[in-house]
């Protein structure tokens, strides 16, 4: 018997100018490889074998020999596989905004319909939240779907967009891994070892497993059922309510139909139980060679904002370990997608998806080779999933060709890079400016990613830029005058009291819309 890990299919794509790891089952004593011209061999141990075989960045498509041979060194069986393509290789990962396919995207039907991209290809790790037959089935269907009409219907928008721009800039092939679940806390995506590194979570890991140990597998399956029931019935409503009026916004259909019937039960076998998606979806691909990570999530995670840092930063050191070069694990680069607006008419005077942003900020900065993607211009009122993934997409792919590729002509946000306080005068300045501070018009409600013109900031248009709060006192924050010095902002009071706190962007939802000279936007901060 041999059995190669389930991502080792016709059609895959390899991490060219590396050394890709080649992994799987065998009850055999040895297994060979034969791949590019060159034999390499590995002992099998405890029915497992892996090894290690170098690539170059030939364009060619190549194909592979794994072959089991017993102890005499005779050959028992050989499985062949084809079609490889030697490119750049990213482990898409996070929860229901990475999870959104293509055709369920902004014009994602016809994006895709139209795609012919054969040497973009996705691997889609099957959802299957513990180890059993119907795990191996998915594994079994599961292969390498190349960016080609509607077989790219059902991968990754955000991972789509992500890949088209990575190919038009790199010209060459692009694998994408996609390992994602919807709805799914950051706790689900590490091991327990990692979690007791991050003593906040504790709480809410025990909380679990006290649920989980009080219910029986056939408590849980009967929970499910009435819970698949209410989300069927709730779906319904929503798809009939968007067959009536195509363009009704989430607002009008939770007015009407309700909130999502959110969470699920909790049992032994939910894909929510921390540790759950780690064993039964990420590990069937480590260690997998990739050249780095992409990483939407955080959603589910509002609720421990305020140690974010800790948990996602756990998450980053358990997955560099798993697909790192020993050694030089911090090397391998982790891209965080910083949560776009989004709010409810539920959520009152919350700030929980600030902090949670604040978090991923700052989990870029406390770890080496963690970058961040803003999107605080980006979102959709009462809807956690907007539909235009393009933007995140495409922003990702260029903060990953600046930072990682070493592109100059790449544009990346701009920042905060040093604020001055004198009395009722804030002044700030920026890094990244790309020579000029814009603005897009804004009817005070409607984000600006998707409007029009960019708009060079002068004082005779300062009063239509929104998104600042100054604070006196340290608690209480309103508007500011703005004013703009080539590319510094000078924010003021009509009093006399000193300004002691500056902030951007600083709400669950609500429009910010400062850019560079190069259309991306002010990251938020709160200083």
């Amino acid at each position: 018997m041999i059995r190669p890990a389930a991502i080792f299919k016709n059609g895959m794509v390899l991490q060219r100018n590396s050394v890709v790891r080649i992994f799987g089952e065998s009850d055999a004593n040895t297994i060979e490889v034969e791949f590019c011209g060159k034999k390499y061999s590995a002992m099998c141990r405890n029915n497992r074998w892996q090894m290690d075989l170098p690539t170059d960045d030939s364009s060619e498509k190549l194909s592979l020999k794994i072959t089991a041979c017993d102890h005499r060194g005779e050959c028992a069986e050989s499985i062949m596989i084809s079609d490889i393509l030697l490119g750049e290789v990213w482990l898409a990962g996070g929860q229901s905004n990475m999870e959104l396919e293509l055709k369920n995207s902004l014009d994602g039907e016809r994006i895709a319909d139209e795609s012919d991209y054969p040497s973009i290809r996705f691997y889609n790790v099957p959802k299957i939240s513990v180890i059993d037959d119907a795990l191996t089935q998915a594994e079994e269907s599961a292969g390498w779907k190349p960016a080609v009409g509607a077989l790219c219907k059902e991968v990754s928008a955000v991972a789509y967009y992500f890949a088209l721009e990575m190919y038009e800039k790199l010209k060459v092939p692009i694998g994408i891994i996609g390992c994602y679940f919807g709805g799914t806390s950051a706790t689900c995506w590490m091991d327990e070892a990692s979690a007791k590194t991050v003593t906040e979570v504790s709480g809410y890991i025990e909380a679990w497993r006290e649920a989980v140990n009080n219910t029986t597998d056939h408590e849980y399956d009967l929970k499910m059922a009435e819970y698949n029931m209410r989300y069927n019935t709730w779906n319904q409503k929503v798809e009939e309510l968007r067959s009536k009026k195509p363009n009704i916004t989430w607002n009008e259909i939770n007015s009407i139909a309700g909130q999502c019937p959110w969470p699920q039960p909790r049992g032994r076998r939910s894909p929510f139980r921390p540790f759950g998606l780690y064993e039964s979806m990420l590990k069937r691909i480590i260690p997998y060679r990739i050249k780095g990570i992409i990483y939407y999530q955080g959603e589910e995670d509002v609720d421990k904002a305020d140690y974010y840092c800790k948990l996602n930063s756990a998450v980053i050191r358990r997955w560099r370990e798993d697909f790192g070069e020993v050694g030089k694990e911090s090397e391998l680069p982790f891209y965080i997608t910083q949560l776009p607006m989004y709010d409810t008419e539920l959520n009152g005077a919350d700030k929980s998806w600030c902090i949670l942003r604040q978090q991923q900020e700052l989990c870029s900065i406390v770890n080496e080779n963690v970058h961040i993607t803003v999107l605080i211009d980006y979102g959709e009122f009462d809807n956690i999933h907007p539909i235009n993934k393009k933007i995140p997409g495409q922003r990702i792919a260029y903060r990953v060709l600046k930072s990682t590729y070493g592109m100059k002509d790449i544009p990346v946000h701009m920042k905060l890079e040093h604020v001055s306080f004198e009395g009722n005068l804030c002044t700030l300045s920026f890094s990244d400016t790309y020579g000029a501070i814009c603005y897009r018009k804004s009817d005070g409600i409607e984000l600006t990613a998707e409007s029009g013109e960019r708009i060079p900031l002068q004082n005779d248009n300062c009063e239509e830029v929104l998104g600042f709060d100054v604070s006196c006192d340290g608690e209480k924050f309103f508007a500011p005058e703005v004013a703009v010095e080539g590319t510094k902002i000078i924010l003021s009071t009509n009093d006399a009291k000193a300004i002691k706190r500056v902030r951007y962007g600083w709400s669950n939802y609500g429009v910010a819309n400062l850019y560079n000279g190069r259309g991306m936007p002010l990251a938020p901060f709160n200083v």
